[in-house]
């Protein structure tokens, strides 16, 4: 069976009131307790701390991270100083002992030079005293005297020897012996020289500096 609806706007009358009461009033909200809003906020709040904390955690693990990759680098620039150092200080003690040897070596040469006598200087100045008519028979240098042995057959040789010598020595001890051969008329005069104390006289000198080439 067909029906007509005869007033299609009775229809829509109620259709309207239908939809009226399934929609809510206006300013009616679903109301929710502040109770549940501060259990929600403060996990939310405890969340956001830790996830800050954490990241200036790790801000602050990678700065400990870089210094300790400084140090490191900073450790093995120093221990290679050190072995450096320690290899200067064994250097050092080296040249310090070296230091030390040269200067006995010095010392030593400083004090030989000072005691040490020019023998041929001396030798010189015997041979130029030597007057004609004297032989010698023993001759003995030591750094701190002469003597001389020899002979001759007329006395004053003797004292012209011995004034010759007096500007080359401080100290002249002689003696002379009157002597015969055996079986035989011929007379001959021994002498012995005890000289100390060289000296260099500005006559010997004089006669060196004329010597030289």
């Amino acid at each position: 069976m067909i029906k007509i609806n005869l007033n299609p706007e009775k229809r829509k009358a109620k259709a309207k009131r239908k939809l009226s009461l399934a929609l809510p009033k206006k300013g009616v909200g679903i109301a929710v307790p502040k109770k549940n809003l501060i259990f929600i906020a403060i996990p939310v709040v405890i969340l956001t701390a830790e996830f800050a904390y954490l990241l200036l955690l790790n801000v602050e693990i990678k700065k400990f991270e870089n210094k300790k990759r400084y140090l490191l680098a900073e450790k093995t620039k120093y221990r290679v100083a050190k072995r450096q150092i320690d290899l200067l200080k064994r250097k050092i003690v080296e040249a310090e002992k070296i230091k030390d040897n040269v200067a006995l070596k010095i010392k030593i040469y400083n004090k030989l030079a000072q005691e040490k006598t020019d023998f041929g200087k001396i030798l010189v100045a015997i041979s130029r005293s030597i007057p004609d008519g004297v032989w010698l028979t023993k001759l003995d240098i030591t750094r701190k005297k002469t003597n001389l042995k020899g002979y001759t057959f007329d006395p004053k040789f003797i004292s012209t020897f011995y004034k010759n010598l007096q500007p080359y020595y401080e100290v002249i001890n002689f003696r002379s012996t009157k002597r015969s051969g055996k079986g035989k008329p011929l007379v001959f005069y021994q002498f012995d020289f005890d000289m100390k104390d060289w000296k260099l006289s500005e006559r010997s000198s004089k006669e060196g500096r004329g010597n030289r080439p």
